[in-house]
């Protein structure tokens, strides 16, 4: 009977729950970011594509130390190759970050909040959405 009446409660209270509905987009307007603080939040793990961009890189970099060593020395050429084709490969997995910037839009500075797969920086040239909820969104 215990049972029933839980059951019965739980299921009267999924029905009151509403789909969460999108905002809207009012408009976009591109901003020039005057300030950033960027931290580093996610990259790809070790054993994913970073090994894989870094097993490439390294094999590339060897190939082309040797065709630059050419016969004298294709052990330095192909090692100082793979070394840098190797960092090279590494550099190149996907990273996200959790930005904080101070931004210039509308002749107005604003501050926003947003994930980006690159650190922003001073200079940078964005582009904000606005929403009908009154949030900006980096695009």
């Amino acid at each position: 009977m215990k049972y029933n009446l839980f059951l019965a409660i739980a299921m009267a209270s999924l029905v009151h729950i509403a789909p969460t509905q999108a905002a809207e987009i009012v408009g976009e307007v591109t901003a020039v970011v005057n300030k950033a603080t960027c931290t580093l939040v996610a990259k790809e793990d070790a054993t994913g594509s970073t090994i894989l961009g870094t097993g490439a890189g390294a094999v590339g970099g060897a190939v082309l130390g040797r065709l630059v060593g050419g016969k004298k020395g294709t052990g330095w050429g192909a090692a100082l190759g793979a070394v840098g084709g190797g960092l090279v490969g590494n550099n190149m997995a996907d990273e996200t970050y959790a930005c904080k910037a101070v931004v210039m839009a509308d002749g107005k500075s604003q501050l926003i909040e947003t994930t980006s797969e690159k650190k922003l920086k001073q200079g940078d040239t964005i582009t904000l959405i606005k929403t009908d909820d009154g949030k900006l969104s980096v695009m």
